[in-house]
């Protein structure tokens, strides 16, 4: 199966080793939090820009008065926000909920740690 493809579009993934569940949980759940070694290393090559969420890795460090900020929802794909941080020259991103409450907030530093464990390997 493709992981990436599973991973991006199903709601809740399982993943299953020498037939025993050894994780199931939504994409997010899964590359954030790995249950073991044996799932850590299965979805080690997933790009996680591609999958993960804003509201999966932001933080809740306001950004200095002087940042310039882009306002992007929770939903968006890391990818997606990478792009627009780096298009529009801002120095980081306010997640949004969907009724456009700030709920969190998302810099260049907090998207090359999401990418970080592609990169390494």
């Amino acid at each position: 199966h493709d992981l990436d493809e599973a991973l991006k579009i199903g709601d809740r993934i399982a993943i299953l080793n020498g037939g025993e569940l050894v994780q199931h949980g939504t994409s997010q759940d899964i590359l954030m939090t790995p249950a073991d070694d044996y799932v850590r290393d299965f979805v080690k090559k997933v790009n996680r820009s591609h999958v993960l969420h804003a509201k999966s890795v932001m933080n809740d460090q306001k950004p200095d008065n002087g940042a310039v900020k882009i306002m992007v929802k929770e939903e968006d794909s890391i990818d997606n926000v990478l792009c627009e941080i780096l298009r529009s020259n801002a120095d980081c991103a306010v997640v949004q909920d969907s009724s456009g409450t700030e709920v969190g907030y998302l810099n260049k530093k907090d998207i090359a740690e999401v990418v970080k464990p592609l990169v390494e390997d």
